[in-house]
């Protein structure tokens, strides 16, 4: 292997792994966790139903805020595609600051315990005070959660686009620089 395909092979490889780990970083792993509670349900699992709400002190210096929910849950083999629908409130007094709805969706062959992260909510602060975080099942819940916790991040950035842009620029050189140099080795 030529030294201009090992180039074009490293580049590729950088840039699969900056411009996804720069996306996934922003959304769930940014910014300071300021909470982070396990959900407890209320009843049986056989009926739609919302959950203890979680009480959070913050403040417009900590915009943007995001709302997760990390579950793990068992997927039934042989069921077909299946969804958990939620709302989430964010409420100062009495009055919704932010609200959102997000699905859960699950499919597939394995019964295995799956792990799932999911934004339900990400907005800006507008005054400080007590928050509360109420998430609520819309409908009944056709995936059983095994385990769930409700996690608060402050400071909450979106991706750089300049650094995922150059990701994907990588991979297109390396991509480019493996065609190229694979295609002038080739017998004429």
């Amino acid at each position: 292997m030529t030294v201009l395909r090992w180039v074009g092979a490293l580049l590729l490889l950088a840039g699969s792994i900056a411009a996804p780990l720069n996306l996934l970083h922003a959304e769930f792993f940014g910014g300071n966790e300021v909470a982070r509670v396990p959900l407890q349900r209320s009843g049986p699992s056989t009926a739609a139903q919302s959950y203890a709400p979680l009480i959070v002190s913050l403040r417009p210096e900590q915009s943007p805020v995001a709302i997760l929910l990390e579950a793990e849950y068992v997927y039934q083999q042989g069921s077909g595609p299946v969804e958990n629908r939620y709302l989430t409130h964010l409420i100062l007094g009495s009055s919704i600051a932010a609200q959102s709805n997000m699905t859960l969706a699950a499919s597939g062959q394995n019964s295995e315990p799956r792990l799932a992260t999911m934004t339900l909510l990400r907005t800006k602060v507008e005054a400080p005070g007590l928050y509360s975080v109420l998430l609520s099942e819309a409908s009944v819940p056709a995936i059983a959660l095994q385990r769930a916790t409700l996690v608060v991040r402050a400071n909450m950035r979106r991706a750089d686009i300049i650094n995922v842009l150059a990701g994907f620029a990588l991979m297109m050189m390396g991509a480019v620089t493996l065609f190229a140099t694979g295609r002038s080795r080739r017998p004429r």
